[in-house]
């Protein structure tokens, strides 16, 4: 099945009619608590995260620039409650088609590129947690 096209409402990342689950963003409510109760009620969630810095530019230059952002998006499931037909191992290769190479919402100075560690995953009896990492370059501008 071919990945359908993002949407990006707001300027905020939304990969909500891409995939087959519900995307939590960040939010001002309990955020925790939102997570939990969605993964406990459908068994398969995604939480995207805004573009974190990992280097900066360093010099006498009059704005911030960030060489280096990594993005990252979290999968959980719960493998016994899962009614997607999708496990996460599926969304690793649906978020990794969707994002690389693109740059939502115009948030970045470049596309985002799927990281040299794509991802990491920690599982236990009852949950899977996997993270796909982007990699990014973005400019913070004066106010």
């Amino acid at each position: 099945m071919q990945p359908r096209k993002l949407i990006y409402p707001d300027g905020t990342y939304s990969i909500v009619e891409a995939l087959p689950c519900p995307v939590i963003k960040k939010r001002d409510k309990e955020l925790k608590s939102e997570i939990e109760a969605a993964v406990k009620d459908r068994g398969l969630v995604v939480q995207v995260f805004p573009p974190l810095p990992t280097s900066s530019l360093q010099g006498e230059q009059s704005f911030v620039f960030f060489d280096g952002a990594a993005v990252t998006v979290r999968i959980y499931e719960t493998p016994a409650t899962n009614r997607y037909g999708a496990d996460c191992y599926d969304l690793l290769d649906r978020i990794a088609l969707l994002l690389h190479f693109t740059n939502p919402g115009n948030v970045c100075a470049t596309p985002m590129r799927i990281a040299k560690r794509p991802c990491a995953m920690v599982e236990s009896p009852t949950q899977r947690i996997m993270d796909v990492f982007f990699t990014a370059v973005y400019q913070l501008t004066r106010p």
